[in-house]
C-alpha cells in the first residue's frame, strides 16, 4: 500500500505538532519553514524551538521548497500569511492534490 504523501505549510507549534502526530501515524510527512535555524533543528536533533520538550519523529523532515506530487498539503498558517502561503503553494499543487486548512 503506498503512503500518502504530505506535506504541512507552516512549522509553528501547531503545524509541527500535527506535522509529528501525522507522521507517527506512519504518513510520508515533511513539513516546510522559510527558517533554516528551524530546518536544522528539526532534521538534525528532531526537536523543534517551537515545542522544545516533545522529541519529533525521525521520519519527519523539514524543508525549505514545497514539495510537488503531493497527496495532502495542510496549511498551519496565521489567517494573515495565509494567503500569501497558497500562493507560493499554488505551482505545486498537483491536479488530486487534497488542500487542506487548519
Amino acid at each position: 500500500m503506498k503512503k500518502n504523501k504530505i506535506q504541512i505549510i507552516g512549522a509553528g507549534a501547531f503545524g509541527t505538532g500535527f506535522a509529528n502526530f501525522t507522521a507517527k501515524s506512519g504518513f510520508d510527512v515533511s513539513i516546510f519553514s522559510k527558517r533554516e535555524e528551524i530546518i536544522n533543528e528539526i532534521n538534525i536533533s528532531n526537536r523543534s524551538p517551537k515545542l522544545p520538550n516533545i522529541k519529533l519523529e525521525p521520519n519527519l523532515k523539514a524543508i525549505s521548497k514545497i514539495n510537488s506530487n503531493l497527496d495532502y498539503i495542510f496549511f498551519a498558517t496565521p489567517s494573515e500569511n495565509l494567503i500569501d502561503a497558497f500562493e507560493e503553494a499554488q505551482g505545486f499543487l498537483g491536479d488530486k492534490t487534497k488542500i487542506v486548512i487548519l
